[in-house]
């Protein structure tokens, strides 16, 4: 297989713009599935290249490339919602947080914001 990265070549933007998939049929997830199909052909492209060439959302490609394939073959039947796997995988409810905190305790979950909050000698506060 041959990668490609065209997107990386300035030049290549500059004289050859990629058509655009406005008028193209299909959703975002649609688009979001041509694009991942793109990313695992004969000729590799990179997720980010394939997005722009789909028009698509890169989270959605990323997203579809993190599943596992029964995940997207029921995205695909429109069983799973490829927008509420995104949403449910980036976001942390704060119930399991509360969980946490409660099961650690709150005064070791407190020593450990320190512990790793403290200045050190080689540099600035970890962020």
């Amino acid at each position: 297989m041959t990668l490609v990265n065209i997107a990386a070549s300035t030049r290549f933007r500059a004289r050859r713009p990629l058509p655009p998939t406005h008028g193209w049929p299909g959703n975002a997830t649609d688009k979001a599935l041509r694009a991942y199909a793109l990313v695992g052909a004969d000729i590799r492209v990179t997720e980010r290249l394939a997005a722009r060439i789909e028009s698509a959302s890169l989270t959605y490609v990323s997203a579809l490339s993190c599943m596992t394939e029964a995940e997207r073959e029921a995205v695909r039947a429109g069983t799973l919602k490829l927008v509420e796997y995104v949403t449910k995988r980036w976001r942390q409810p704060a119930i399991d947080v509360d969980e946490l905190v409660t099961e650690l305790g709150a005064d070791r979950v407190l020593a450990a914001l320190d512990r790793l909050t403290a200045p050190s000698a080689d540099g600035p506060v970890a962020a």
